[in-house]
């Protein structure tokens, strides 16, 4: 659809998308997705990840896989914004070994992991008190990510 010359694609919804999902109003969210429909702009997998990250976010693990349900429904496939709500999720759902398999996954299918979804996994096993373990996470990535590494033990040895 458009308006004049402007038309309307998926990019003109990711702010209003981000800003329900962000702040709890999912089923309004929906709402903006099923007028999307209407108006024929494509769902991707961005606007699937907003409300994934939500979830995630709230340790919602049940509604977290209905979106997973949906985004394989749509053949979307995965980006590392999947992956890194995914950790999220099982680090908010006190899910260590969840959170480390799907990092373990993310890794296997090539994606880059980003900062964040390091962060997810050094909070959950920091959480635990497991300090040992999360000082040998960051260690794993020594030569692989050396600006993690930079910034997680730098962060310890000025704290």
């Amino acid at each position: 659809m458009s308006l004049g010359d402007c038309r309307f694609t998926t990019f003109s919804f990711y702010p209003i998308l981000q800003a329900l999902t962000k702040n709890g109003k999912v089923e309004e969210a929906w709402r903006v997705m099923d007028l999307m429909r209407e108006l024929g702009v494509p769902l991707d997998l961005t606007a699937y990840n907003y409300f994934l990250t939500s979830h995630c976010y709230g340790g919602n693990v049940t509604a977290a896989s209905e979106v997973m349900k949906r985004i394989e429904e749509e053949g979307l496939g995965t980006d590392a914004r999947t992956y890194d709500a995914l950790v999220l999720g099982a680090y908010r759902a006190g899910k260590v070994e969840g959170a480390l398999m799907v990092l373990g996954n993310m890794v296997d299918d090539g994606f880059h992991v980003m900062y964040c979804t390091h962060v997810h996994v050094i909070k959950a096993l920091l959480k635990l008190r497991y300090y040992d373990q999360a000082v040998r996470f960051v260690l794993i990535f020594a030569g692989k990510d050396e600006k993690l590494v930079r910034r997680v033990l730098g962060f310890w040895l000025t704290s």
